[in-house]
This record gives structure tokens, sequence and C-alpha cells, in this order.
């Protein structure tokens, strides 16, 4: 899922548990599934509850995190309430509007679009464990297996980095699918 990088920042920091999509020409929801689905124009899932998406803040970029897709509607972005408003990260509405029409268009404010709600798989400051292989792959790090540490915001940068709290090892970034708890 990609998001600004301020929006992003602000879901492992807990402020952010939404987001609005526009409906795409062609695109469906299945509610009768449990779990409901939104499906591409092609057929593809798209959209689950329950499935485990990566965060990031650039379409070419790694992920920077995971959250789980809760739950899933549609409606027109006009409608959206004060209490979606704060779980979209924002303080008020003339601040959901503004980001709104920077990212999708000054013309884009009676659309219809999907709402999602999520959970960050791990927020900045929860432990966390590092496996140093992920997916198959051998890992450059020479720490030990398992090694606990926290999540820290790296300095500087909009990337979420792993600590772990050993003297004499900095903080360094790790992708996501190595840390067990994001």
């Amino acid at each position: 899922m990609l998001f600004k990088a301020e929006l992003a920042r602000k879901i492992f920091e807990g402020g952010k548990t939404q987001t609005r999509r526009i409906v795409k020409a062609g695109e469906y929801a299945i509610d009768e599934n449990n779990p409901p689905t939104v499906h591409s124009a092609s057929g593809r899932v798209k959209w689950a509850v329950g499935r485990v998406r990566g965060v990031k803040t650039k379409r070419t970029g790694h992920s920077i995190g995971k959250v789980k897709i809760l739950r899933l509607w549609s409606e027109d972005v006009c409608d959206i309430t004060h209490e979606d408003i704060m779980a979209e990260g924002f303080a008020n509405a003339d601040e959901f509007w503004k980001t709104w029409q920077e990212i999708n268009g000054k013309h884009m404010n009676r659309v219809r679009v999907w709402a999602i709600e999520f959970e960050p798989i791990a927020k900045v400051g929860d432990s966390v464990v590092f496996k140093p292989m992920a997916k198959g792959k051998a890992s450059d790090f020479s720490l030990p297996d398992d090694v606990v540490g926290k999540l820290v915001w790296a300095s500087g940068t909009n990337e979420l980095w792993f600590d772990p709290c050993i003297a004499g090892t900095n903080p360094f970034f790790v992708h996501p699918d190595n840390l067990i708890g994001l």
C-alpha cells in the first residue's frame, strides 16, 4: 500500500488506522465471502480482510512495515465522519481535505472510495525479534539468531530500522520479512 511519507509515519506511531482509495472502473466487492474482498476489473483480489500488506512511501521502494486489513467498506468520500477523519490520521476535516486534494486532485471530492481499516503489525517502540534468514535468503548480518530489539525511525528518513539493543551495535535497516512481529 502506497502512502505519503508523513502518513506512513503516522501508521507506525499509532495515529493512522484507516485509508481511502478511489474505486477504479471495474472494481467490485464480494461481501458474501468470509472475509470480504475487493477485486480489480481483472478479478484479482486487491484488498481482503485479514490480509497483510506492505507499506511503501515510493512506488519503487521497499516496504517499511506491514499492516493487517481489519475491515473494508465502500462509501462516498464526502460522507466521511469526524471519527474516520481522526482514524485517517488528521486532526480535523480541513487537514483531511487539503491532503486528499493534494493526492487525488481538487475535483475528486464526490467520488466513491474503498475505506480500509487496518492495524500495524508492529509500531515504533515495539519489541520485535530479528531473524537472520527470510524467504530462504542468507542474511548479511553477524548477529545471533532471534535477537530482540525495538523498532526505531532512522534519523532523517522515513524508514523503520531495527535497534538490536546490543552494546556497540547501531540500529540498521532490515526488510520487514526479517522481523517477527512486523
